[in-house]
């Protein structure tokens, strides 16, 4: 787990260590969120009468990653990948 961006989670697999499976590590927990997701929405609507929605981007390749910034907890991947992960998310069509 990278970071929470508002209501969102950025998820990095692969560094510090570079992981021989990371297409694997990449998708399970994008599987099991996704199936655990229809529980809380249906929790959700019984509770509050609003749906909640889920889009996923995922993304794979050469990213710098590493301390950026000054303060603590400054561990983070920056890069062109990263960036299409997010535009793939932006675009992805809502599972709820």
């Amino acid at each position: 787990m990278d970071k929470f961006t508002g209501d969102g989670i950025m998820a990095v697999f692969g560094a510090p260590a570079a992981l021989e499976d990371h297409a694997f590590a990449l998708v399970w927990p994008r599987w099991t969120c996704r199936r655990r997701w229809k529980a809380w929405e249906r929790r959700s609507i019984t509770e509050t009468d609003a749906p909640l929605q889920l889009r996923v981007g995922l993304n794979s390749g050469e990213v710098i990653a590493g301390e950026v910034g000054s303060g603590p907890f400054t561990y983070t991947a920056i890069g062109e990948q990263v960036g299409m992960a997010q535009r793939m998310e932006s675009v992805a069509p809502a599972v709820g």
